[in-house]
């Protein structure tokens, strides 16, 4: 049979495993595998292994080089130049490969007639059979590339193996391996790469790279002793910079080297720096320098502080600011420098104009993230550097860190420490404070010194996380210990009379690293009574598992409803739920806001859908759904919601239900619905709604298509909605402050794009990513305009973020109200931000494509939006990037149309919806 494909397998002092490494390569179960082996001159028993495998098979081709090359580069160029297949893939004498390796390369390079096919790799630990992907986040699904530079992530993917190359391609670029050189495979990958016209890429395991202990065998390029092999390491980038760079792909070029200056460049210095060797930490540096000289801006700015800062320093000269600097991010209570100017000093630098020129731009302090989709997604680290026994409770203190983003200067952190019950309903806030901000570091403390749960049970763990919150910026994390960490016992109050005594606790540290929280009985006699607690408790809770496991949660849920309705009502309890749980937003947190600075001794709660709360809420909360939840529901003196409670839920009669509702609507809903409501779910709306004590009334039109439409007859609010007195009280400044806080740049114009929910998802229109072409949209605009799409919360579609990375998925932002501030242009179709939008005054496009199908066959509108629309109306895409750039040209809008629109439409327009609803709670209450 004709050979399809050739492995190419390099040999040298592979004594032990280069008969695994050729059986693995001859039993591939494809036919048409011709195998190579080039041994380059091993001076063990290599080659005897070697000829008994060929005796067994004597399909296996064996060659050898003249004399021993030093790496693996004449032995791959001499299998490149002997290959009888029109592809070829390497292996190593002490690696093996997957036995479909070749089945799955080589079909996949015929099926996309590729240059370069390249697959998932394992690293396998030899002496404990632990494995780990190779840059498994690049492989997790097939993709054809026509250029490098459409996936600049590549150059991580820089080794030679587990690839297939096509050997005309190979010839015809003349691309072999630099002989005596280290880190030839660096070389080689990254120029064939940039050469390569089309790259397939598959998530087949095909190689299993195996790792020998470094005692065992420490490699070349591993031993920061050796000058050479950092200089070829460098030598090996520019090889791989320069070949992108000529053939015009700079995305990946600059990737390339924003991955040296992150990472590769420091292994050796550090190591170095470390073991004290100053003259080889020097000899290092001057060999790295010349890769610092190509940093353009846009390259530093994906480059972390600490990278930069250790460059800065090097430049200077100053060898106790890059001890600094190489600690930022460390734990411990070292000085991490200071913040000045939005740039970063080490100890001694007292100003930036000091500095030698052009040092500067390697230290500014991003104080939020860039507006790239990648560095969005910042990793932050809590990092515990302390834990004591306090009165009454126990104190954390640490420090937060984050790779890009930072949190501003000058502005309040909130400092928010949970307790999480494993498997319970409950997360419970402790609220710390900020103690000091060392250059990028915010340093903390909280005291845990109260527990709501009672159950009394002994080994019951909580876990224990901490969320700095600053505007927009909230950051949820884990607290990691640190090395050493020893149990730290303490006792706190509790509620309840059957634990408070008793209880004994501890902060833990867990497998993972991170700290948690674990009650423990004391030990006996002082004990006895926590154990008897809880095997009582234990006992309890298998009781009741046991009468209710025939009972649907439905059942149950309805049941504890009516059980804590026949008990006191809870004073001063406040009970809050937004958009079922999903956000800690809009209305809702508005009123608890207002209602807070008021009435600080209230109890407040929220409900959110899980347990993961990454949304800045300062409260107790309790997990939707659960037991714990409908208790509170049942006896809580006011519930506030913008949407609506379970089924389950019945309000009691002395208790006030606040619904604020969740816009001003343009579809028809209830009893005007154009689906037609029948009998039946005009009652179950009905049923609803009758739970409602109170709502908004902002306008005669908000009163009669929501209201009336809705089934209520109760009392309302004259008021505006609460959610928009952000809106109307907004200055000058807040569209920066806004665009700070979010991660955007201030040099941009922005556009909104917020379509809709679709009911009917099928249909062409009924995801965001088909209403809306962005890549052609993005081409038609100038360069300075980033879209911004925010889906509807139970209908957010897919997003291009590929276009010139000009476009920022940010349906993570709590409070669209903050979008609101930071767009220029808002575009939507059926949706109610068309409203709250017109209150900023700033101009709206309504692009409908599907107009008359919605307004037809969907949800119905209650006016003709194409004649009162607050802006243009338009239908076809060709005409939406026009029409936005005559937009983007206006900064407010107030001809009288609009003027109409808000009037008609949104009603009241004063900045006192939040207030109004505390003063009727207040009146309520009397």
């Amino acid at each position: 049979m004709q050979n399809r494909i050739t492995v190419a397998v390099t040999a040298y002092n592979n004594e032990d495993s280069i008969e695994a490494a050729l059986k693995s390569a001859l039993g591939q179960s494809m036919p048409g595998v011709e195998v190579i082996v080039v041994n380059d001159c091993s001076g063990d028993g290599t080659e005897e292994v070697i000829a008994a495998v060929s005796q067994q098979h004597p399909e296996l081709r064996v060659l050898s080089t003249n004399e021993n090359s030093g790496s693996a580069a004449a032995p791959r160029n001499l299998a490149i130049a002997n290959a009888r297949s029109p592809y070829i893939t390497f292996l190593d004498g002490d690696d093996v490969l997957d036995r479909n390796a070749c089945l799955n390369l080589f079909g996949n390079a015929v099926d996309s007639d590729a240059d370069i096919v390249t697959a998932h790799m394992v690293r396998k630990k030899v002496s404990s059979g632990a494995e780990s992907g190779w840059h498994r986040w690049l492989f997790k699904s097939s993709r054809t590339l026509k250029s490098a530079d459409e996936l600049p992530d590549l150059v991580y993917d820089s080794t030679s193996t587990a690839k297939a190359y096509k050997l005309e391609f190979l010839h015809e670029n003349n691309l072999e391996f630099p002989v005596g050189k280290y880190f030839e495979d660096n070389n080689f990958s990254q120029r064939a790469y940039s050469l390569a016209k089309t790259i397939r890429m598959i998530p087949d395991l095909v190689y299993y790279w195996l790792v020998y202990p470094a005692e065992e065998r420490l490699t070349i390029t591993a031993d920061w002793t050796n000058l050479q092999a950092y200089e070829d390491r460098i030598e090996a980038f520019f090889a791989g910079y320069r070949a992108y760079q000529s053939v015009g792909e700079h995305k990946i070029a600059n990737k390339l080297l924003e991955k040296t200056l992150k990472h590769d460049i420091w292994l050796f210095i550090d190591a170095a720096r470390n073991a004290g060797d100053l003259k080889t930490f020097m000899q290092l540096w001057r060999a790295a320098e010349p890769v610092t000289n190509l940093a353009t801006d846009d390259v530093l700015r994906e480059i972390p502080l600490k990278q930069r800062a250790k460059v800065a320093a090097l430049r200077l000269g100053d060898l106790e600011a890059f001890d600094v600097a190489n600690n930022i991010g460390v734990k411990g209570t070292a000085k991490h420098g200071k913040i000045t100017d939005g740039i970063w000093l080490a100890p001694g630098w007292e100003s930036k104009d000091l500095l030698e020129a052009g040092v500067d731009r390697w230290l500014f302090v991003e104080t939020a993230v860039s507006s790239l989709p990648e560095i969005r997604r910042n990793r932050w680290h809590h990092q515990c550097v302390d834990v004591k026994s306090v009165a009454g409770g126990i104190e954390l203190s640490g420090f937060t860190t984050g790779e890009f983003q930072q949190f501003a200067e000058g502005q309040p952190i909130q400092v928010i420490a949970r307790l999480a019950l494993q498997g319970g309903e409950w997360s419970q806030a402790c609220l710390g404070e900020v103690t000091e901000i060392l250059g990028t570091e915010v340093y903390w403390k909280f005291r845990i010194d109260r527990l709501l749960e009672d159950s009394g049970l002994r080994n019951a763990a909580w876990d224990l996380s901490l969320t700095l919150a600053q505007e927009q910026l909230t950051v949820t994390q884990k607290i990691a210990g640190y090395k050493g960490f020893k149990k730290v016992a303490f006792s706190i109050g509790s509620f309840s009379i059957k634990s408070a005594p008793l209880d004994r606790f501890a902060i833990a540290l867990g497998k993972g690293g991170n700290l948690f929280m674990r009650r423990w009985s004391r030990d006996l006699p002082a004990g006895l009574g926590t154990r008897v607690v809880s095997t009582l408790s234990r006992g309890e809770s298998k009781a009741r598992g046991k009468v209710l496991s025939g009972v649907s949660k439905d059942e149950q849920l309805k049941l504890a409803g009516k059980i804590s309705r026949a008990l006191p009502l809870q004073k001063k309890l406040v009970v809050f739920e937004s958009h079922m749980g999903k956000q800690f937003s809009d209305s809702p947190r508005a009123i608890y806001e207002e209602l807070k600075k008021k009435h600080p001794d209230w109890n407040f709660v929220w409900s959110f859908s899980s347990r993961n709360f990454d949304n800045g809420c300062t409260e107790d909360v309790v997990v939707r759904h659960s037991l714990a939840y409908i208790r509170l529901l049942s006896r809580a003196e006011v519930v506030v919601d913008n949407q609506g409670f379970p089924t389950y839920y019945n309000r009691r009669s002395d208790q006030l239900y606040l619904q604020t509702w969740h816009g001003v609507p343009l579809k028809t809903m209830g009893r005007d619905s154009a689906k037609k409501r029948n009998s039946g779910e005009l009652h179950q709306i009905k049923k609803s709604v009758d739970n409602w004590s109170v709502t908004f009334s902002p306008s005669s039109y908000y009163q009669r298509h929501l209201n009336e439409a809705m089934l209520f007859d109760g009392p309302t609010i004259s008021a505006n909605l609460p959610r928009n007195d952000v809106l109307l009280t907004a200055d000058k400044q807040s569209r920066s402050r806004v665009l700070t806080q979010l991660g955007l740049p201030l040099d941009k114009k922005y556009v909104l794009w917020a379509p809709t929910f679709r009911e009917q998802p099928s249909k062409a229109a009924g995801h965001p990513e088909r209403l809306l072409d962005v890549k052609k949209l993005m081409r038609q605009l100038p360069d300075d305009v980033v879209l911004l799409i925010r889906g509807h919360y139970l209908n957010a579609g897919t997003n291009d973020r590929n276009s010139q990375l000009r476009v920022v998925d940010v349906n993570d932002v709590q409070e669209i109200s903050a979008l609101y501030l930071a767009a220029d242009v808002l575009i939507t179709d059926f949706s109610s931000v068309m409203f709250d939008f017109a209150l900023t005054r700033k101009p709206i496009v309504i692009y409908a494509p599907d107009y008359e199908d919605y307004r037809d066959t969907q949800r119905g509108l209650n006016f003709d939006l194409s004649s009162r629309a607050p802006g243009a109306f338009i239908t076809l895409q060709d005409d939406l990037a026009e029409t936005l750039l005559s937009s983007l040209d206006r900064e407010q809008v107030v001809t009288e149309a609009y003027e109409d629109f808000i009037r008609d439409f949104c009603g009241e327009v004063d900045a006192d919806g939040a207030a109004k609803a505390v003063e009727y709670i207040e009146e309520w209450r009397k």
